[in-house]
């Protein structure tokens, strides 16, 4: 409230308060029996959508652990697919490794052969095994080295050298024997019979190791079982 002094008297009269703002009539309509009715379905339906939250919550919670599942599945899958691709990828460089063990043997073998085919089927080779075979240095009794002049004392260590290195590799397993048989044929069983009683002397008085694996060898000739009774009675030299 402003008050408001009187130009004519000293006295303070109060000015008049200001009109009121008028307000919008506000009316109450009474309940019937239609808004009772709608406001009855809304509050049903209201219970009703809060009764079905936790049905739906539990939804929500089975289908998310049904996902969890099928993806748990879903990577055991995978990795049992991973497993088995690995698996193949090893068999598979497993046998790759086993043919090139394979085709390394085949190549050392021929090289050997090669090696040994050269040598000892030398024309000069040859030459010394046909006398040897046929008694010009006497009999296997009377054989005997020393007696040789040094080209033949030579040419004999050498062959009995060769025979010897040929056991022991058909010995270790480092050359098969069925190519032992194919490519030097009944030489080896025959050299030892011309030489037999001066290498079991030798090992009495020098080496007791000495012509071992040369003797195995032959032994492989007469135990083997491609070779009949009739290839022992030949002899003609190699």
């Amino acid at each position: 409230m402003s008050t408001r002094r009187s130009s004519g008297s000293g006295c303070v009269k109060p000015s008049p308060p200001p009109p009121a703002e008028p307000r919008e009539p506000q009316c109450f309509l009474p309940p019937t029996s239609k808004t009772v009715g709608l406001a009855t379905e809304a509050h049903r339906a209201l219970i009703a959508r809060r009764a079905r939250l936790p049905a739906a919550r539990g939804l929500g919670e089975k289908a998310l652990g049904c996902c969890t599942e099928c993806m748990g599945d879903m990577w055991a899958g995978v990795a049992a697919v991973s497993a088995a691709i690995g698996t193949i990828v090893v068999t598979v460089a497993a046998s790759f490794a086993y043919s090139q063990i394979k085709e390394a043997r085949r190549a050392r073998h021929l090289n050997l052969l090669l090696s040994f085919q050269e040598k000892y089927h030398s024309p000069a080779a040859r030459a010394f095994r046909h006398r040897l075979l046929s008694g010009e240095f006497g009999p296997p009794e009377e054989f005997d080295p020393s007696r040789l002049n040094v080209d033949d004392f030579h040419s004999f260590w050498q062959l009995h050298d060769q025979l010897e290195m040929l056991g022991v590799l058909v010995d270790r397993g480092l050359l098969d024997f069925d190519l032992v048989l194919a490519c030097f044929h009944r030489s080896p069983p025959r050299v030892w019979a011309a030489v037999e009683p001066y290498i079991l002397t030798r090992r009495t008085l020098a080496s007791p190791l000495e012509g071992q694996n040369f003797e195995r060898l032959v032994g492989r000739y007469r135990t083997s079982s491609v070779l009949p009774a009739q290839y022992w009675s030949r002899s003609s030299a190699p």
